[in-house]
């Protein structure tokens, strides 16, 4: 993608909002917003004292009250006495850190925007804390004194709100958000609107409701971000998603849209359409975006999935990389093989396939991480049975299908995988062992649904990540001793 001359041009741009190439967007978003009223004060929180001199001097001169600590059991204190709007963290000292302060003042103090300061605020930390919803942002140190400015600007005037009760960000910030977080040529934005079915349908003011929806969207979110554009839109944006794993999603997000309309006596009143864009190649600016949001809205109402595109997806089965079959493809047999098990009183099981430290392998190797991938497909292609359905889920993960088969005999079965994949990654790669998680959930012992059963594949997993991070788990059996 070229970056161009033109300030409404869509480009990818580094973890931290105000690059050079996101001024431009920066100062778009924030014509509309009366800034004049606003009081402004700024904590400064360092544990090295020419920074807080620095920083409180250029905040000073620009009219912000600015209170400055170097001392982390001073920070609550500071915050109960003076409420900021804005915190700039950059305390890392041996009884706290700047991401659990962080966390601590978010939990006490929910409207304070948090901006995580230093010599490289790392991305991980910042979408960390985006995941527990907290406002925040990350500053590299050093940096233009205009940069700090123009980001206080930003976060004074709530333009980064995340709103207290669905935990999204907010539609202001939604302007700008195509030049934060993006280092990923084409990514995905997914608009949903709850649309109405009368015009005497209820408002959408429940907390219960909204604060649901709000998890819901955050977790389809994954390494993204999701947003609040009025009492009815919401949308993502993903940056590392190609338009069939995006379709793939917003097929499972719009059954679990559904259900959760109807778990709260709204599914008379509303029902969502969802649009889906890729950056550049549907819209290259903001005003183009929006224009074509509206029309895909508007198509998707009228259509039997109440998904629109702006191009039909070509129907691709094999992935080219594995030789095993797609997600979307994976998605449609799934979906079968449970409406067939349920109504046959039958059992299946699925395996989640993670090679979970995949950034350092890209990082390392990255000239094997195809060949890689392919062998590790043609082992899964061994081993499963014909009856099995193996798909490339994502780059690092694969999942089978395993039609009237037990949990028994799943762990079984994975375990055996589990070491066959080990010896193919040995042979690929000699001087790197990657780790490599295998979960199991069995229908209907582990969910009675497709979406229950993804949410028990991933808590599997996780257990795993978070003990042992290479191995072998069953949701309903924890982790399994090795072969």
């Amino acid at each position: 993608m070229n970056e161009g001359n033109d300030e409404n041009e869509i480009v990818p741009s580094t973890p931290n909002g105000l690059t050079t190439r996101s001024v431009g967007l920066v100062r778009r978003g924030l014509q509309d917003l009366a800034l004049s009223k606003v009081t402004k004060r700024v904590l400064v929180a360092d544990d090295e004292e020419a920074i807080n001199e620095v920083l409180t001097e250029i905040l000073s001169s620009a009219g912000y009250e600015v209170r400055s600590t170097r001392h982390p059991s001073e920070v609550m204190a500071v915050v109960e006495a003076f409420r900021p709007q804005v915190a700039l963290i950059g305390l890392i000292a041996p009884e706290i850190d700047g991401v659990k302060l962080s966390e601590q003042l978010s939990a006490r103090f929910p409207d304070l925007k948090i901006v995580l300061t230093g010599e490289t605020a790392e991305e991980g930390i910042f979408r960390h804390l985006l995941n527990k919803g907290i406002a925040c942002d990350t500053l590299d140190l050093p940096c233009e004194r205009n940069d700090i400015l123009d980001m206080m600007k930003t976060w004074v005037s709530g333009s980064d709100h995340v709103d207290p009760i669905t935990r999204l960000r907010d539609a202001r910030h939604f302007r700008i958000a195509s030049s934060i977080g993006v280092d990923y040529s084409k990514p995905l934005v997914i608009s949903i609107e709850l649309s109405e079915r009368a015009p005497h349908r209820r408002s959408l003011k429940n907390e219960s409701f909204l604060r649901s929806i709000g998890v819901l969207l955050a977790r389809y979110a994954r390494d993204g971000f999701a947003y609040r554009c009025g009492e009815t839109q919401f949308a993502m944006l993903l940056p590392h998603a190609s338009k069939e794993e995006g379709f793939t999603s917003s097929t499972w997000l719009m059954q679990e849209l559904k259900a959760l309309l109807n778990d709260h006596n709204l599914s008379d009143d509303y029902f969502p359409a969802i649009s889906i864009i890729s950056l550049p190649d549907d819209a290259r600016s903001i005003e183009q975006v929006e224009e074509a949001v509206r029309g895909l809205l508007a198509q998707a109402k009228t259509t039997e999935t109440n998904i629109a595109l702006s191009e039909p997806l070509e129907p691709i089965i094999r992935d080219t990389w594995t030789g095993l079959f797609t997600e979307r493809f994976f998605m449609e047999a799934f979906s079968a093989e449970w409406k067939r098990s349920e109504r046959n009183k039958l059992t299946f099981s699925l395996i989640d396939v993670d090679l979970g430290d995949i950034d350092a392998l890209l990082g390392t190797t990255r000239e094997w991480l195809r060949p890689l991938l392919s062998q590790m497909g043609d082992t899964i292609d061994t081993i499963c049975r014909r009856s099995d359905v193996s798909c490339h889920y994502n780059l690092g993960e694969f999942l089978i299908l395993l039609p009237e088969t037990t949990t028994e005999t799943a762990c079984s079965f994975a375990q055996q995988l589990h070491s066959r994949l080990k010896e193919t990654a040995a042979h690929v790669l000699s001087d790197y062992r990657p780790p490599l998680t295998v979960s199991v959930v069995t229908y209907p012992v582990d969910g009675t649904t497709p979406v229950d059963l993804i949410h028990s594949l991933d808590d599997a997993m996780l257990l795993l990540k978070n003990s042992t991070r290479d191995g072998v788990a069953a949701a309903n059996k924890g982790i399994l001793s090795p072969l």
